[in-house]
């Protein structure tokens, strides 16, 4: 008998095949979309506490094929998602990382189709704690989120090379900040609802 070239994957009550070269073509599209955010991000990375979930063995993985043609594998306690994990979505989006009862919950990173990328600290499906976000035209943010928004202390790099260093409240600027201009030179200021309202 030659070797399997499927994976049975459970979708909902039905169970379907999955060729292997197709799980690896998927295995494949993420590592490669890790390198996007890797060089930034490898200092936040080292906070990500490693788990024997990062390196779960082959026997205790599942492969779910959901009935929008999303895309689980990873590990599952009493029926849900629980431990490291990966899901591939029909648009190209993908997460690598923890789960919790179902949610994206722990340190893991989301890449989007449009490739903007962030890794980080996840509580509910929602980026919650510290964390990095790419987007493709250069722009970055590393600092805090509270529930999805930047909320706390954080550093903002535009596309063209300049930089906000502050705080940070419902995704925008408030509170004081310093600006550092292409050129190197610094600015401090104070804002309020993402608008400046004055130099010091």
């Amino acid at each position: 008998m030659g070797a399997c070239s499927t994976v049975c994957v459970k979708r909902k009550e039905m169970t379907v095949a999955i060729p292997i070269n197709e799980l690896n073509q998927v295995m494949q599209e993420i590592a490669n979309d890790n390198q996007v955010c890797e060089e930034s991000q490898a200092e936040l990375s080292k906070k990500s506490v490693h788990t024997e979930n990062q390196t779960y063995e082959q026997q205790s993985t599942n492969y779910e094929m959901q009935e929008d043609g999303t895309l689980y594998m990873g590990r599952k306690e009493n029926g849900k998602k629980n431990g490291f994990g990966y899901l591939k979505f029909q648009d190209g989006s993908f997460y690598e990382g923890q789960f919790k009862d179902d949610m994206i919950d722990g340190f893991g990173k989301y890449t989007w189709g449009t490739m903007r990328c962030y890794e980080g600290y996840w509580q509910n499906n929602m980026m919650h704690g510290e964390g990095v976000t790419n987007w493709p035209d250069g722009r970055y943010y590393k600092g805090s989120y509270q529930f999805n928004q930047k909320e706390g202390f954080g550093e903002y790099r535009w596309s063209d090379g300049r930089i906000f260093r502050g705080n940070w409240l419902n995704g925008v600027q408030d509170g004081e900040g310093l600006v550092i201009e292409v050129n190197g030179r610094e600015r401090r200021g104070l804002w309020s609802a993402g608008k400046r309202l004055q130099w010091f």
